[in-house]
C-alpha cells in the first residue's frame, strides 16, 4: 500500500515508522526545511536546541518504550527539575510539599487546602464529570478561592487569555496535575526526561530508521490540495525548492498530522464544506517563544511560572538549568513563552522588537539582568500551538477517519482528554498506522 504522511512532527514520524515496518511504501511530506514540527530545533551554539521548549514527564511511558524499542534507550536521560512561581515581586520555589508550606502569600489554611486538593486530584477515579465543568469552577471548589486567585487564575489567564480562560474544562487541568504528580520520585522530587543530543537528535535517529525501512521524507513541500476519487487520493504539491518533481502524486491512503484548521481549509477546497465547519469548532491559540542565549543565568529555576499580570510572558524556562550549559558552549539558553491570538501585537513583532519589549520586564524581575550579556536572541512563532479544551470537548472531537475517503486525521486536537505533547503524538500516530496497516476502519 502506498501511504502519504503529511507533517513530520512526532505523530507523522511515528506513523511512518509503523507503516514502513509493516512493509508499506510511505512518503512523509514536510513543508518546512526542518523536521519535527513544534519539536524542531535550531543551531544555538553547541548541540541543537528546540525552537519551543520540550521535555518528557515521568509519566510519558509510551515514548520511553518507543525509544527503547527502536534501540535508542541508552540515549534517554532523566534529571530533577526545579519549579518556581513569580508572585508579588518575588520568586518562590514550588518543587515540593515543603515549598508549598513556605508560599507565604497564602494563609496557612489555604496552603494546606491547596496540598489536599492536589492529593485529591491524584486519587480521583471517575473524571467524567470534569469534562462538563470549567477549570475555574472546579479549582475554586477543591482548592479554595485563595489558591485559585494566587496560583491557578494567573496561570489559566496566562495560558488561555481572558477570552478562553473561563471556557477551559476541568479535565484539562486535572490531567496536568496528575501528569506532574506522577513524575515525582519517592522523595517527591520531579524527574523529567530528555534525549541525549536534544530532540533534534531523536528526530534524526528516527528518520534514519524510517529511511532504512524504505520510507521517503520530502522537505520544503506543501500540500495545497487533496482530491479523493473513491479508490485513491491525489495530492497537489507546492515545492519551495528547485526540485522538478511532479506537481501531483497519487496514494492509496493519506494521513494528515498537521493542524486541524489547516486541514479544514483543504477539506473545504475539496468540496467537504460541512465537515470543514465541524472541524472549525475547535479553537486554537498561537505561541511565541523568545529564546535568549546569554553568558549569564537568570536564576537557578528551570521552570518559572509567572503569576504576575503585569509581566507579558506566562513562563520563563531556563533550559540550561535542565540540560547543562556545557552543551551550548557555556552559554545559558532561556525561553520566554507567551500564548496569544494571532491578532495580538506581540505575535507580529520581529525578534529585535520582541527582545527590546522584554528587556524592561526582565530587569524588573531580575534586577541584575544586563541585556549586554545576551549574545543572541531568536523568536519562533506557532500559529496553532494549543487547542482550547473547552467543556464537553468530546462533542467536537474528530475521528481519525475524515469525511474524505481514504484520508485520515491525526493531530494534537485528538489526544483528548490528555493535553498535547510528544508522548501522545507517538501513541496516536502508531495506533492509527496499525489500524491502517491491518485494514481496520480508522475511527
Amino acid at each position: 500500500m502506498k501511504v502519504a504522511v503529511i507533517g513530520s512532527g512526532f505523530t507523522g514520524l511515528a506513523a511512518a515508522y509503523e507503516l514502513t515496518r509493516a512493509g508499506h511504501h510511505v512518503t512523509v511530506f514536510e513543508r518546512d526545511s526542518d523536521l519535527g514540527g513544534l519539536a524542531a530545533g535550531f543551531h544555538a551554539g553547541g548541540q541543537k536546541l528546540e525552537k519551543f521548549y520540550h521535555h518528557w514527564l515521568g509519566t510519558d511511558d509510551t515514548i520511553f518504550d518507543f525509544i527503547r524499542e527502536i534501540g535508542c534507550g541508552n540515549k534517554l536521560v532523566f534529571k530533577q527539575s526545579r519549579v518556581g512561581i513569580y508572585y508579588a515581586n518575588r520568586i518562590f520555589r514550588f518543587s515540593s510539599p515543603l515549598d508549598l508550606l513556605k508560599f507565604t502569600p497564602m494563609p496557612l489554611s489555604a496552603r494546606l487546602r491547596f496540598g489536599v486538593s492536589v492529593l485529591y486530584s491524584w486519587l480521583l477515579k471517575d473524571t467524567r464529570p470534569l469534562e462538563d465543568i470549567s477549570a475555574e469552577d472546579w479549582l475554586r471548589k477543591v482548592a479554595g478561592p485563595a489558591a485559585y486567585e494566587a496560583v491557578w487564575k494567573p496561570l489559566l489567564v496566562g495560558k488561555f487569555g481572558e477570552e478562553y480562560c473561563r471556557e477551559v474544562a476541568a479535565i484539562w487541568i486535572w490531567n496536568k496535575l496528575v501528569q506532574r504528580g506522577r513524575s515525582r520520585d519517592k522523595a517527591a522530587k520531579e524527574q523529567l526526561g530528555y534525549y541525549e543530543g536534544g530532540f533534534s537528535q531523536f528526530i534524526d535517529d528516527l528518520c534514519a530508521i524510517i529511511a532504512r525501512q524504505g520510507g521517503r521524507i520530502v522537505r520544503n513541500t506543501e500540500i495545497v490540495g487533496i482530491a479523493p476519487d473513491g479508490r485513491t487520493v491525489t495530492l497537489r504539491l507546492k515545492r519551495d525548492t528547485s526540485d522538478n518533481g511532479p506537481a501531483e502524486e497519487v496514494f492509496d491512503r493519506v494521513i494528515y498530522t498537521g493542524h486541524t484548521p489547516e486541514f479544514a481549509r483543504l477539506a473545504e477546497d475539496a468540496g467537504y464544506g460541512d465537515y470543514a465547519a465541524e472541524l472549525r469548532r475547535i479553537k486554537y491559540l498561537a505561541n511565541v517563544c523568545l529564546v535568549l542565549t546569554s553568558r549569564k543565568s537568570l536564576s537557578d529555576t528551570y521552570w518559572l511560572n509567572v503569576n504576575d499580570p503585569g509581566f507579558p510572558f506566562v513562563g520563563i524556562i531556563e533550559h540550561t538549568n535542565f540540560e547543562t550549559s556545557d552543551h551550548y558552549q557555556g552559554n545559558h539558553q532561556i525561553y520566554l513563552s507567551k500564548y496569544l491570538p494571532t491578532s495580538s501585537r506581540l505575535y507580529g513583532m520581529s525578534a529585535d522588537e520582541m527582545f527590546a519589549f522584554a528587556v524592561p520586564h526582565l530587569r524588573r524581575m531580575f534586577p541584575r539582568f544586563d541585556p549586554s550579556d545576551v549574545v543572541a536572541h531568536h523568536l519562533w512563532r506557532a500559529e496553532y500551538a494549543q487547542p482550547v479544551i473547552t467543556k464537553r470537548y468530546r462533542d467536537i472531537l474528530p475521528d481519525y477517519q475524515t469525511a474524505l475517503p481514504h484520508v485520515h486525521l491525526c493531530t494534537m486536537s485528538q489526544v483528548y482528554p490528555h493535553d498535547r505533547g510528544t508522548n501522545y503524538a507517538v501513541e496516536h500516530g502508531r495506533r492509527l498506522a496499525r489500524r491502517i496497516a491491518d485494514g481496520q476502519r480508522a475511527q
